[in-house]
């Protein structure tokens, strides 16, 4: 086990001498309490003196106590603007979070249209979570053309990641043949690790919109315009995509 107090005392010498990557280690420390007393306004003063150098992974935990309220105020557009500042240099984390916050409007103006390329940036970097929430947003088509295909491309990168949403809903692809050919053998498969990565109500839930779907389908010989209105309906729960952001 690291020892912790040794690391504070090395971390402070320099983060007095301006190093932001000390500074910012430093208030890790002070945050987790490692090494000595929790103390979140320490913490949070350290990651202000290193993400004003342009630290950016300062930035995000900074951003992160400002949209917690930890060791300070509770200050969502400060959050927004400080994760903004670590998006730009690449922070893929930053990215997911600042889109979350766009998609909710959190701290400023909603924009999906902005939260869909931020999702982009950070999923090209392999964020599972904007893998996930980005199939989302192609598979309902919001901030954007919907792209079944895509979206069951972005499922399958975070599932193989173990992201048990994406597994799920990559699942539920599979069995219906939406944004590609039907694999009820991938599907099963796909529902086991879901299964496993305790996400059984989820499973429950899918199921059960599977066979929702295919009572539709049963139906449409003798109620074709039903099954129109199925088709064109946006239900909010029963959805194949039912949380954009979901478990990240």
């Amino acid at each position: 086990m690291p020892d912790y107090g040794a690391l504070r005392l090395r971390h402070a010498g320099c983060a007095e001498r301006g190093s932001a990557e000390a500074q910012c280690s430093l208030a890790a420390l002070h945050e987790h309490g490692q090494g000595g007393q929790q103390d979140y306004a320490e913490a949070r003063r350290l990651y202000s003196m290193a993400a004003a150098q342009g630290h950016a992974r300062s930035q995000y935990f900074l951003a992160a106590m400002h949209a917690d309220g930890q060791g300070g105020a509770l200050d969502h557009r400060e959050a927004r603007r400080l994760y903004g500042l670590a998006a730009t240099q690449g922070h893929a984390r930053s990215q997911y979070v600042l889109a979350g916050m766009l998609i909710r409007g959190q701290g400023g103006l909603k924009d999906d249209h902005e939260a869909r390329r931020l999702f982009g940036v950070a999923a090209a970097q392999g964020h599972a979570g904007a893998q996930c929430t980005l199939g989302g947003m192609l598979a309902n088509g919001e901030g954007g053309p919907q792209d079944d295909v895509d979206a069951r491309r972005l499922y399958g990168l975070a599932a193989a990641q173990g992201h048990a949403l994406a597994q799920a809903r990559l699942g539920m692809m599979h069995a219906q043949g939406i944004g590609g050919p039907p694999d009820p053998v991938e599907a099963r498969r796909l529902f086991g690790v879901e299964e496993s990565e305790a996400m059984r109500a989820a499973a429950v839930a899918v199921a059960d919109a599977a066979a929702a779907a295919r009572a539709a389908v049963a139906r449409a010989a003798t109620a074709s315009a039903r099954v129109t209105a199925y088709d064109g309906a946006h239900v909010p729960g029963s959805n194949l995509y039912p949380s954009r952001l979901g478990n990240v």
